[in-house]
């Protein structure tokens, strides 16, 4: 069983038979589990774009074509207290939607649940990288909670939702299948930041439910704001 999604770490593995494997907006790592004292010279490991293979003592421990594509010159392997190598993948597409459901080509896949859990984890990363955003909101939130609330006030009035609110980043994720058929993918968006703190597009017309995005709902950056919102009277 696959430990559950703790950001703390920040880290979602995936069980293997020899070890787990996980990974970063940027990277993919491996741990590989060998016999105690075994020594470097006794390893044997290659590391290309699209295919890896390491043997130990001779033998083969794991070996086919990546996932995805990653950098060969920035591939590193390691073996920590003569009993675990720990090799470092640097992907080459580094978005948030470039999710690895599976280390190699149909096998060391991730079940669902744990894909959802990465799908997360990357999403929150990238979040994370954009919280200048939410800082800026954080320090103005006195300041921006009133006319925030104004316009919010407008939008469930008019069915109305400002035009950059709508915008967003979309990215195409693999789901499972052939990677050639557009079928086999779902899009992921984020939006702007005061996009994200409300659910109101649905088909351009507002809704009745509000909520905080998942992921920042609680988040301790956006709480200064939810309480000056409380004060406009925004939230109940």
């Amino acid at each position: 069983m696959s430990a559950p999604f703790e950001e703390r770490s920040g880290v979602v593995p995936c069980g293997t038979p020899w070890g787990r494997w996980y990974q970063t907006l940027e990277e993919v790592f491996i741990e590989v589990r060998v016999p105690p004292g075994t020594r470097a010279k006794d390893v044997r490991c290659s590391l290309r774009s699209r295919h890896i293979s390491l043997a130990v003592c001779g033998q083969e421990l794991l070996q086919g074509k990546l996932f995805d594509s990653t950098v060969t010159d920035e591939g590193t392997w390691t073996l920590e207290d003569r009993q675990m190598i720990r090799i470092v993948l640097t992907k080459t597409n580094r978005d948030a939607g470039n999710c690895w459901t599976s280390l190699l080509e149909n096998e060391y896949a991730a079940d669902p649940w744990v894909q959802d859990q990465m799908q997360r984890k990357l999403t929150l990363e990238r979040f994370q990288r954009e919280g200048y955003k939410f800082r800026v909101m954080r320090e103005l939130a006195d300041e921006l909670a009133k006319p925030l609330s104004i316009i919010y006030q407008q939008s469930w009035l008019t069915d109305e939702v400002p035009d950059d609110w709508k915008l967003a980043n979309v990215t195409p994720i693999h789901k499972n299948g052939g990677k050639d058929d557009p079928g086999n993918y779902r899009p992921v968006s984020l939006t702007s930041v005061p996009g994200q703190l409300t659910c109101l597009v649905d088909a351009g017309k507002a809704v009745d439910v509000v909520y905080l995005d998942s992921s920042m709902a609680f988040s301790k950056t956006l709480s200064p704001i939810a309480d000056s919102w409380k004060s406009c009277q925004l939230m109940a």
